[in-house]
């Protein structure tokens, strides 16, 4: 008996600690296959097509050619959560702005936050950027002192251009925070001179938004009601709201958006349509900093994202995208906390963590060895990915973004898909820090 029950226990002994070495073995096997090899013809391409510099070097972006200037729709893409990328968002939204006089910053943020960005810069009332970050604290990692200090360096630059060269937000994002929202309406009425009473139908939605009803649909049915009531009797509402009718009537599509949700890129480039209309926006240019998965121009995991939709886009833009994804090496990343077991969560709603950039332990990009091995020293290299001749107009590399414990793996999914159908230009950065939580006043 003795001797059965000795052997149960190393039984169990050997599953307790043998598991999780297979487990572990498993995983390392895992990540060596996703990030795979060295590429000697693809390191070949990069070192001759490359540039390393500063953001604030005077001689920057020296790599972007003459063909690079010529297109419409200006596409960065990060992984949230460092600090490099805000740095050289700015730098080459100024660069844009100096050699083809770029001014719409097409950001990923929606018409309410636009709003008050724009009134930011114009007044430098810091209170509006309070408005438009409110949804961001503790919540988003949109919400730092990177993001927020950024803003602060376009109106400076501003400063310092002309009218017609100054930058504006278009924001297209879907509707991010209601409190946000209903303060905009509120705003807009109050600039008509809007008269409560005088239209039951935009009243009714004004009252919805301040009590935030806990159905989409109730609202967004109040939005319909009011958007047909926009076509049918336009006078009216054009005589009752005046110069911010068009502002308003944007806001009330938006809102129809909610219920039946609209995919959340739909929106983006159905808001972007509208905008290039009713903006007369013709042959100006659009710039903007957006999550990775944004800015890629083909289907992942079967959905389109932004970028995509706009190359199919029935508008004169559509052949004119250019895409410039960014990917990490050595680096910290803000993540939220609230993913982390309760027993070791910490209890900031944040942490900085230097082990989710794109080789591992958390995340796989097959394809940035070659980056890696091109760059070995450098904090910020361009690489031009569709140069004649370039592999990757036959290889798909770095179009995978593999993140098996977050469950988020992003993998290209059009026919025969080659990275250059995906993006032209690609970023590495290194040993960046963690941005910095936005917190409450």
């Amino acid at each position: 008996m003795k001797k059965i029950l000795k052997g149960l226990l190393i039984a169990v002994l050997l599953l307790v600690i043998g598991i999780p070495l297979i487990a572990l073995g498993g995983y390392t096997i895992y990540g060596l296959v996703a990030r795979g090899s060295a590429s000697p013809e693809h390191m070949h391409y990069l070192a001759q097509h490359q540039e390393a510099f500063a953001t604030n070097a005077p001689e920057a972006f020296k790599l972007f050619d003459k063909a690079f200037y010529q297109n419409q729709i200006f596409l960065l893409g990060e992984s949230h959560g460092s600090a490099a990328p805000q740095e050289l968002d700015f730098a080459l939204l100024k660069h844009l702005n100096a050699k083809t006089g770029l001014r719409n910053y097409m950001a990923e943020i929606d018409p309410s936050q636009a709003y008050y960005f724009n009134t930011y810069l114009q007044t430098g009332d810091e209170q509006n950027l309070r408005v438009a970050f409110q949804p961001w604290i503790n919540s988003a990692q949109w919400g730092n002192t990177g993001f927020y200090n950024k803003i602060k360096q376009i109106r400076a630059l501003n400063a310092s251009l002309p009218d017609s060269a100054k930058i504006r937000f278009i924001g297209i994002d879907r509707l991010q925070d209601l409190t946000v929202t209903s303060q905009y309406v509120r705003t807009l009425l109050q600039a008509a001179q809007y008269k409560a009473g005088t239209l039951a139908p935009l009243d009714t939605l004004q009252q919805l938004l301040v009590a935030q009803p806990d159905s989409d649909k109730v609202l967004s049915t109040c939005a319909r009601r009011l958007e047909r009531e926009l076509g049918r009797v336009p006078q009216a509402y054009r005589a009752a709201l005046g110069p911010q009718y068009a502002d308003v009537a944007h806001l009330v599509h938006n809102i129809t958006y909610l219920h039946p949700r609209v995919r959340r890129d739909s929106v983006m480039s159905l808001n972007l349509q509208a905008e290039y209309e009713r903006k007369h926006l013709g042959q100006e240019k659009l710039y903007g900093l957006w999550g990775v998965y944004h800015v890629l121009q083909g289907p992942i995991n079967k959905t389109m994202p932004l970028a995509a939709l706009l190359k199919n886009a029935d508008q004169p833009y559509h052949h004119k995208v250019v895409s410039l994804p960014i990917f990490s090496l050595e680096s910290e990343t803000l993540m939220p906390t609230g993913a982390i077991p309760a027993a070791i969560r910490p209890a900031t709603p944040y942490v900085a963590l230097d082990w989710v950039n794109q080789d591992g332990p958390m995340v796989f990009v097959q394809g940035l060895k070659d980056l890696a091995e091109v760059s070995p020293t450098s904090n910020l290299t361009l690489f031009k990915l569709d140069a004649p001749n370039s592999p990757y107009q036959h290889s798909r590399l770095m179009l995978d973004i593999k993140a098996p414990l977050f469950g988020q793996t992003m993998s290209a999914t059009k026919p025969n898909a080659v990275t250059t159908d995906y993006a032209q230009y690609a970023f590495l950065i290194r040993h960046s820090k963690a941005l910095e939580p936005l917190l409450k006043k």
